[in-house]
């Protein structure tokens, strides 16, 4: 009996030596052993000190004491950082409190969806629009521009055709075919505007009159032949005679078929009825087919709006002048109808000819118009018909 009693005592001091050599797990000392030591009945496996838990240091060995626990830090997955603050590392905002997405953010975030961008939106297409914005800006009264003469030099030329087309109605009214000696003159480019009429109104010098369809920059029409030669007067000017209009819309001596050349119209050429074209409602406003142009320069020879000339209306030139000036004594009609020049938006191509010729009584209307001329400095001038002869 004393013999096994000793054998354990032995074998306890042994495996405690071990133990407190050993450290490990594996040189643990079996609380249910220690419990078991006969000799020592007050032992407890809680009198053996615990390992620290990782993190925690004892305040002066006392493991009743408070631990003090250190800042983990943001490595620390224990401790999560704040959603509502975000890092340095960029960390998401609170997601309870979303940021306002109608306010970008420093990092380009998108506008308010509410309100989305242009994608193809520049920086200078913002300043088209500023400019665009501009110009619809009311500027005030439309500025008109001044009569342009064009210079038309002196020559010869071949009046008239046998192309009985070229007469209004069934008349043979531009034979026969004769020269004419034109003197040197100046002719307006455009057909007198609206805008420019209203002017020598505004001066007193003309009676209001005419339509504006094509607006202040367009043609005037339906005035009177005694009203053009008001408004030409008033420029320093005179209607031109029926010798020098043709002269010009022929290109001078050159004596084309139309002021652009010999082709038929189209519709780059001269407002006019054809289908091809549509049908127009007006006029167009000055120099609007510039490929219809005379070598001067000269807009809307051929058609837009009819041009008064100067000339009494005779059906054939049997007796007309050949220096150039106008025909002052006429008995066809008894004499009480003026030459129109041109053709208008309402006439076929036919009537597009520099030798077409028209008459009007001279109370005018429809779809008549104006068009000056006047002698240069130092010419003599050309003999004119009275403006007392019609109104």
């Amino acid at each position: 009996m004393r013999q096994g009693l000793l054998a354990v005592l032995l074998l306890v001091a042994v495996m405690s030596f071990v133990g407190g050599c050993g450290g490990g797990a594996e040189g643990a000392v079996d609380p249910g052993l220690v419990s078991e030591v006969p000799g020592d009945p007050g032992a407890d496996a809680a009198d053996v000190p615990a390992a620290d838990p990782p993190g925690n240091d004892v305040v002066g060995g006392d493991p009743s004491a408070d631990p003090v626990v250190t800042d983990p830090g943001p490595d620390d997955p224990g401790q999560p950082s704040d959603p509502g603050q975000p890092s340095d590392l960029g960390q998401p905002s609170d997601p309870g409190e979303p940021s306002d997405p109608g306010q970008p953010s420093d990092l380009g975030q998108p506008s308010d969806p509410g309100e989305p961008s242009d994608p193809g939106a520049t920086d200078d297409d913002a300043s088209d629009l500023a400019a665009d914005e501009e110009d619809l800006v009311d500027t005030g009264p439309v500025v008109c521009p001044s009569v342009e003469w064009a210079s038309i030099p002196a020559g010869t030329y071949l009046m008239g055709t046998t192309d009985v087309m070229s007469c209004s109605g069934s008349n043979a009214c531009a034979v026969p075919i004769h020269s004419v000696t034109v003197p040197a003159f100046d002719m307006d480019r455009t057909e007198t505007l609206a805008c420019q009429y209203a002017l020598c109104v505004a001066a007193g010098s003309c009676d209001a009159a005419g339509q504006t369809p094509a607006g202040e920059l367009g043609p005037l029409v339906s005035v009177s032949w005694g009203q053009s030669k008001a408004y030409c007067a008033w420029t320093g000017g005179r209607l031109c005679t029926e010798a020098e209009w043709e002269y010009a819309a022929r290109n001078g001596s050159v004596g084309t078929l139309y002021p652009w050349g010999d082709a038929a119209p189209t519709c780059e050429d001269a407002v006019f009825l054809d289908a091809a074209c549509g049908t127009p409602t007006g006029p167009s406003p000055a120099c609007s087919k510039p490929a219809g142009n005379d070598s001067w320069g000269l807009c809307d020879l051929a058609g837009n709006v009819s041009e008064w000339v100067e000339d009494c209306y005779q059906g054939t030139y049997d007796g007309a002048p050949a220096d150039g000036s106008a025909r002052e004594s006429c008995t066809t009609y008894g004499g009480s109808t003026r030459v129109t020049r041109g053709g208008a938006y309402t006439y076929y191509a036919d009537s597009m000819r520099a030798s077409a010729r028209f008459d009007a009584y001279p109370d005018g209307g429809g779809t008549l118009g104006i068009r000056c001329c006047r002698t240069p400095p130092g010419l003599p001038p050309l003999r004119v018909a009275p403006s007392r002869m019609h109104p």
